[in-house]
């Protein structure tokens, strides 16, 4: 199974609340859960209490799961895609959009679309240009990252790193990789850099991404399904 991942920015002339609710209720819920082939759905939804620990210019990031790569491309040929995709218009700034296709790993707790409980905290990670795709994903699966998670206070952890599809013909995705990282409440998570000050460092701004390419994301999560 995949998970894709959207990159949505509001559109200017709609408050966060504003995007916020059209994107929970049409667009989730009922258009998007229309469609036959999405297997999950996740909304992420930027925290706006935690601006001040956001670095990243997006206000949702909604998770779809999918059975394979192929389904990702048959997306549009559902006949209750084409309802969702122009619902777009309404509350999202269309020419930002981006998108992620990638492969999840458990680090500490399940994979999957959870519970949608607490606080998340996505890091979106560019992979250092000096480093081969190999290279890359070697040190990403850090093994120490389970106890790193654990000491500053995360009560689940997961990998998202892009599928090789994303790389044909010289394409490149926005990020490489996303580190997902749950928390019980924002003090939980405010608190967590103090706890272990090492280890945040190595699990937000590892050796092997880059890091002045790299953002911060912070959500409350909705599961639609």
């Amino acid at each position: 199974m995949i998970k894709t991942m959207a990159l949505l920015t509001k559109r200017p002339d709609l408050s966060l609340a504003e995007f916020d609710a059209h994107w929970h209720r049409p667009h989730g819920d009922p258009l998007t859960l229309a469609i036959s082939i999405v297997r999950h759905a996740v909304q992420n939804s930027r925290l706006a209490a935690a601006d001040d620990l956001i670095d990243a210019p997006y206000h949702g990031i909604p998770e779809v799961w999918l059975d394979d790569p192929g389904s990702a491309l048959a997306l549009q040929d559902d006949p209750a895609y084409a309802e969702a995709d122009a619902d777009q218009v309404h509350f999202m700034d269309i020419p930002k959009l981006r998108f992620l296709i990638t492969a999840e790993s458990a680090v500490d707790g399940s994979d999957g679309p959870g519970e949608a409980t607490g606080v998340k905290l996505v890091r979106l990670l560019r992979a250092d240009e000096g480093l081969s795709g190999d290279d890359f994903d070697r040190r990403f699966a850090d093994s120490a990252d389970r106890d790193r998670g654990r000491a500053v206070g995360a009560l689940r952890h997961v990998r998202s790193r892009s599928i090789p599809e994303s790389y044909v013909d010289g394409a490149r995705p926005e990020f490489d990789a996303a580190r997902e990282l749950w928390f019980s409440d924002l003090e939980a998570l405010r608190a967590a850099p103090e706890k272990d000050a090492d280890g945040w460092r190595e699990l937000i701004t590892p050796s092997c991404a880059d890091s002045a390419r790299s953002v911060t994301f912070i959500a409350a999560e909705r599961r639609l399904r």
